[in-house]
């Protein structure tokens, strides 16, 4: 345990009184668990800290003990039997947990079974490759006298009210120290984002608490023997409990039709009948002549057993006070929603890493929207794929690595996976969440150096499992590997890149930007943009700094703040549009759609589709120069500054409001983090609404002068200017100058010095930074749609690319265009059809086309 954590640690008076087992105990699960029932030691190691306040149970004495029929069951591996056998129980955590089946005998690998083999009186074995089967009988009989549970639990505490009157001192004192790089919530969905140093803390939490506590207990008793099944009578053993249903398990009357494959010749030893615990009178009932036909061994299925009075009268000579079963749940219930994300994701892939029997560790589908199967839609194969499979070699980039199970075959499904030698980077990887499982996969290599491996994001977790054995597990964060001690720890860090992989394939990195850029926006499903946004924000987080990459780190930096919905090119601009430079543009774009992308007619046919869409932006009328419209942003920032800064000398303002106008006053300037707000600002009271409001006007006059910049080649300067700003472009409210003068309507009567004409010129002047959106998005259009810029793209990608940019360019002219849900050619080519019709009205008494 780390000093830190041992300087705080305090004695537990409840601990001390109690010797038994308690609710609310904290479970390390990635120790895993001892063969072991209660009474007869402890399953679990006792982690040094405590979580959450425990509660001595009230074991139950005075109510009745309810008798289960026996129970005969079935089971091929030696993890089988454990789970039947131990019946300690993961309970999954509702709406934070998807399937899950974590299991006693899986988190019992690698303990030893010494001490139950003792008390079975023979070894229990796995199959081995090319051996006999093995397989084995369960006969258990149980009785329940009455279940404790954990007051948080069952009270419903454990969602965050009043959770802090059960958290320890030291408790508290370590989640204060749980940090987080960012939380972001989409939709109903809570995520949170952390960095390799930060996942530690999370690692030492587990190892100084423990990963669950003990949410339930049940008390009674139980009695078992087990039976090791004859080699040559497996299959028939089999087929006869199992059958045709699926289940290992059947009791009562079946149970007692079937006891004669507990005798010789279908079993070939058997243990003794046992009790689960240590209870007065257990062993005089197992010692019962009850359980005995004539002279054969003893067994829970005999025949004078099956009349319910006289087994029942033979087991209530036990007192049955003992813990038969036991359930836990997971500490996250006692965290709040984000770093809660954050501590699940990691245990679960701590969990799949540590046990390779662990299949439904809780992964879910977190968003209905498939960002795979919508990248794949577009149909690109060879390098210029959106989204690649797995094999037979790992591609080196990619937009999204596709690990799901219909994901294209490697060709030889027993073939390990092949890593690339150079490495390789995926933007995003998805497996099966929603199955519950983590993607599991083999490589070739003896060892895995998980530096050569980026990915930043991933949807569920990727357990690979090297040449020599050792599992490693990704999920969105980590790479988790096998400590000395057997636990997992942190090997690796998926978010980080090398200059050299990034120079090497800066220009396909550079047209997956372009993409993002299309599709946000309204290009393409808003579900996909929180997905994009993340995988720009990191490209242009990994170009910081590295030599070249300066062009690449500010497209990534232009699509990770997102297209907010900018203004579109005003009416009377729009009316003098030559239609000309729309129609053959979209019509030549069909006729792309219509060529095999293989073919040279396409090639030829892209590449005047390429030159007439930049054509457009470049001839697009009454749009002026770089140095035209900084001169119009100037005057309009100016403008604003000076009501700003008026406003802010009016006498008996409340404090807040002053520094708000004084805020206002310095739009040109850095964001004051003494005074601006660091995000939106929660509510929707009136001040509140003046916040975001100005925080939104802050962010379009960084975005005008940032592409002005751009456009004049200061490359540095346009990256400060958007990184310094609080708000991203598609955070920002809708319309600022209508929240302005809402706001400011509601505070009249707190603001009397402000007259509606005060109010309203200073509308007017944000109106006008805000119609400055037009205007820019036109000149990014223009240098985006250069057709130099795809220079190294293969003409797939091309093809695609010059497509929705037609569209985006039909958009920024103000026609009413349905986002793309699907990048197919047949989706695209009818959003062309559709963009053609939507220009008739503009092309009536027109002969420019």
């Amino acid at each position: 345990m780390r000093p830190e954590t041992l300087s705080t640690l305090s004695a537990d008076p409840v601990a001390e009184t109690a010797g038994g087992l308690l609710l609310g105990d904290p479970v390390d699960l990635w120790a895993g668990l001892k063969p072991l029932f209660p009474d007869w030691g402890s399953p679990w190691g006792q982690p040094p800290g405590r979580l959450l306040r425990p509660e001595t149970p009230e074991i139950p004495s005075g109510e009745p003990v309810l008798w289960d029929e026996p129970i005969l069951s079935f089971h091929d591996s030696v993890p089988g039997l454990l789970s039947h056998l131990f019946d300690y129980t993961v309970t999954p955590m509702v709406r934070l947990d998807g399937p899950q089946e974590v299991t006693a005998g899986a988190l019992m690998a690698g303990q030893s079974l010494a001490g139950l083999e003792e008390r079975l009186t023979f070894p229990l074995s796995e199959r081995r490759e090319g051996g006999p089967d093995v397989a084995y009988l369960l006969v258990r009989l149980q009785g329940q006298r009455g279940t404790r549970y954990y007051t948080p639990d069952w009270q419903g505490l454990n969602r965050k009210l009043r959770i802090l009157h059960w958290l320890t001192p030291e408790g508290r004192h370590a989640l204060a120290r749980l940090r987080l790089r960012g939380m972001r919530h989409e939709g109903v969905e809570f995520f949170g984002d952390i960095t390799v140093r930060l996942a530690n803390r999370y690692l030492g939490m587990f190892e100084d608490f423990g990963t669950h506590v003990v949410r339930s207990i049940r008390y009674g008793a139980c009695l078992f023997q087990v039976f090791e099944v004859a080699a040559k009578a497996v299959p028939v053993v089999r087929e006869a409990i199992v059958g045709d249903s699926g289940s290992c398990l059947v009791r009562g009357p079946a149970a007692f039709g079937l006891s004669h494959f507990t005798r010789s010749p279908w079993v070939t030893r058997g243990s003794p009948i046992l009790s689960v615990g240590d209870c007065s009178g257990a062993q005089a009932v197992t010692q019962d002549p009850l359980w005995r036909d004539g002279s054969g061994p003893a067994c829970l299925l005999s025949s004078r057993a099956r009349a319910l009075p006289d087994r029942t009268a033979v087991l209530d000579r036990m007192v049955a006070c003992s813990p038969v079963a036991v359930s836990f749940s997971c500490q996250a219930l006692s965290l709040e929603d984000f770093r809660a994300d954050v501590w699940t994701r990691i245990m679960r892939a701590g969990l799949c890493q540590r046990f390779p029997g662990i299949r439904l560790s809780g992964w879910r589908q977190r968003n209905a929207f498939s960002l795979p199967a919508f990248l794949a839609s577009a149909g690109l194969t060879g390098e210029d794929a959106l989204c690649k499979g797995p094999g037979p070699v790992v591609a080196e980039v990619t937009f999204v690595l596709d690990l799901r199970r219909s994901a294209p075959l490697r060709g030889h499904a027993s073939a390990p996976l092949a890593l690339p030698e150079a490495g390789c980077l995926a933007l995003f990887a998805v497996t099966d969440p929603a199955s519950g499982e983590a993607a599991e996969d083999r490589i070739g290599a003896a060892a895995f150096d998980p530096a050569t491996v980026t990915v930043p994001f991933v949807d569920g977790a990727l357990c690979l499992t090297t040449a020599r054995g050792d599992r490693i597990c990704l999920t969105e964060g980590v790479w988790l590997g096998p400590q000395e001690d057997g636990r997992p720890g942190i090997i690796g860090d998926p978010a980080r890149c090398d200059g050299e992989m990034l120079n090497r394939h800066a220009g396909l990195l550079t047209g997956y930007l372009h993409l993002i850029g299309v599709l946000q926006g309204g290009g393409g499903p808003a579900a996909a943009d929180p997905v994009m946004r993340r995988c720009a924000a990191w490209l242009a987080e990994v170009t910081t700094g590295q030599e070249g990459l300066t062009g690449l780190r500010w497209q990534a930096l232009r699509q990770a703040r997102g297209c907010r919905a900018l203004s579109a090119v005003p009416a009377p601009v729009r009316e003098r549009i030559p239609v000309a430079s729309l129609v053959p543009l979209l019509r030549v774009c069909r006729d792309v759609l219509a060529l095999h992308p293989a073919s040279t007619d396409c090639a030829a046919a892209l590449h005047a589709a390429e030159q007439a869409l930049h054509a457009v932006y470049s001839h697009w009328p009454d749009i002026p120069d770089p140095d035209g419209l900084d001169r119009r942003c100037l005057t309009a920032c100016e403008a604003v500054e000076q009501q700003f800064a008026a406003l802010a000398a009016l006498p008996d303002l409340p404090e807040q409001v002053t520094g708000l106008f004084s805020a206002g006053a310095a739009l040109r300037q850095p964001p004051d983090p003494r005074r601006t707000p660091h995000a939106l600002v929660p509510g929707e009271e009136p001040f509140v609404r003046l916040w975001n409001a100005l925080l939104g006007v802050r962010a379009q006059v960084a975005d005008c002068r940032a592409h002005i910049a751009a456009a004049r080649g200061q490359m540095a300067e346009a990256i400060a200017l958007l990184e310094q700003e609080v708000l991203a472009g598609w955070e920002c409210p809708a319309d600022p100058a209508g929240e302005f003068l809402a706001a400011l309507e509601a505070l009249s009567e707190t603001l009397p010095g402000i007259s509606r004409a005060d109010r309203d010129r200073l509308c007017a002047g944000i109106g006008a930074i805000m119609a400055l959106g037009g205007p820019v998005r036109v000149l990014a259009g223009a240098a985006a749609s250069h057709p130099e810029r795809l220079d190294g793209l293969g003409l797939q990608m091309r093809r695609l690319l010059v497509i929705l940019g037609a569209l985006q360019a039909c958009r920024t002219a103000g026609l009413a265009l349905p986002p793309v849900e699907s990048l197919t050619p047949a989706v695209l080519m009818a959003h062309v059809g559709l963009a053609l019709t939507a220009l008739e009205p503009f092309r009536v008494g027109r002969t420019d086309d």
